[in-house]
């Protein structure tokens, strides 16, 4: 009997970004005989590797001559995704992501985004009325948050905002000591809810939403406060 040829996993390259498409992966075969047919799953690719993939699962198989086949699965992974979310209060903006490691760079929207000098801490208070924004690194992957407005204006009395519960199944209150107006968006920052919230408590349903994190932006006249819920 001839021998089946065997397939081993020659080279991988994980996505360098959250959501890239910088991966590959090389296999190698020994055994059955030559010459080989490389098919691979989710991939155009007719060779022993495939390259500029998206993180998944993929699956090699290999045919010889005489239509014996082996197969391999890889898996490239990515890193987390960065948090480009910012909190303002008066005139200071802050952002939310602190992993270990992080860069930041504060930059003027009004101004062409151009960066502003010196500005790389977690935390920024500007000095004049505008539109500010931070560019969150790791490891070379940047993120970049939405530009922020801020008139300079710093309530006297802070407006807490409870929202409860939290994690949920998509239908959750949020308790706010004025009116204004609540926003939901999705990761990759695709707005999925706009509603206006009143003085005391307002109920939200998010029913439909696929279970995961949601991040909700509620604004209540100068100041932003920006939370994160958790579908379950």
């Amino acid at each position: 009997a001839m021998n089946a040829p065997t397939v081993t996993l020659q080279s991988q390259t994980d996505v360098t970004c959250f959501g890239g498409s910088n991966g590959a992966a090389a296999v190698s075969v020994t055994g059955g005989s030559s010459p080989y047919a490389y098919a691979w799953s989710n991939s155009s690719s007719t060779s022993n590797a495939i390259s500029n993939v998206s993180a998944g699962t993929y699956t090699c198989t290999v045919s010889d001559v005489a239509s014996c086949e082996a197969f391999l699965v890889v898996t490239i992974a990515q890193p987390a995704a960065l948090d480009s979310t910012i909190t303002v209060n008066g005139m200071t903006f802050t952002a939310n992501e602190t992993t270990s490691g992080v860069t930041y760079q504060w930059i003027d929207c009004g101004n062409g985004n151009a960066p502003i000098v010196g500005q790389t801490a977690a935390s920024f208070t500007a000095t004049q009325p505008g539109n500010y924004a931070v560019i969150v690194t790791l490891n070379s992957c940047s993120v970049t948050s939405d530009c922020e407005l801020t008139t300079g204006v710093s309530s006297v009395q802070e407006n807490t905002i409870r929202l409860f519960p939290n994690p949920n199944n998509g239908q959750f209150t949020v308790a706010s000591s004025e009116d204004g107006v609540l926003e939901v968006f999705s990761m990759t920052g695709q707005l999925l809810l706009h509603q206006a919230i009143s003085n005391g408590e307002t109920s939200v349903s998010l029913s439909g939403q696929a279970r995961g994190t949601y991040l909700v932006r509620i604004t209540c006249g100068e100041n932003t406060t920006h939370k994160r819920v958790v579908i379950q």
